[in-house]
């Protein structure tokens, strides 16, 4: 995942499949904002319309 992510600033969009807690903390570190849709078990995160619309 590192790899893939070196190069990379920002946001980062992906389905709900990579949400992962660890993941997101480790690319916060690196300066990355992880954005997923959530699944329907969890509490409804707050998206702009802009990552709404990219998911």
């Amino acid at each position: 995942m590192m790899d893939m992510t070196k190069d990379i600033f920002g946001k980062l969009y992906g389905d709900k499949g990579y949400i992962s807690k660890a993941i997101a903390d480790i690319l916060r570190g690196n300066g990355i904002q992880m954005k997923t849709k959530p699944q329907k078990n969890m509490k409804g995160m707050i998206l702009s319309q802009t990552d709404k619309i990219m998911l």
